[in-house]
């Protein structure tokens, strides 16, 4: 079974915003890496809001916009 559509997207998300992340606070992967690590909690926040991305759209049946 083929991986959906939106949770491909959903994960190409996921990493724009640590790339946006890295580029916005000057700082490279490793130091986003090891802050989330230390730091579970906001890990934890961010996974979720990606799941309710997900979850409202599966829920909505939202068309999916292409990226730009």
């Amino acid at each position: 079974m083929d991986t959906p559509n939106y949770i491909y997207k959903g994960t190409k998300g996921v990493a724009h915003f640590f790339q946006n992340l890295c580029e916005t606070t000057k700082t490279d992967l490793d130091f986003v890496r090891k802050y989330l690590a230390d730091n579970a909690d906001v890990l934890k926040l961010l996974l979720t809001q990606v799941h309710l991305e997900i979850s409202t759209r599966i829920i909505n049946k939202e068309p999916e916009q292409e990226d730009k």
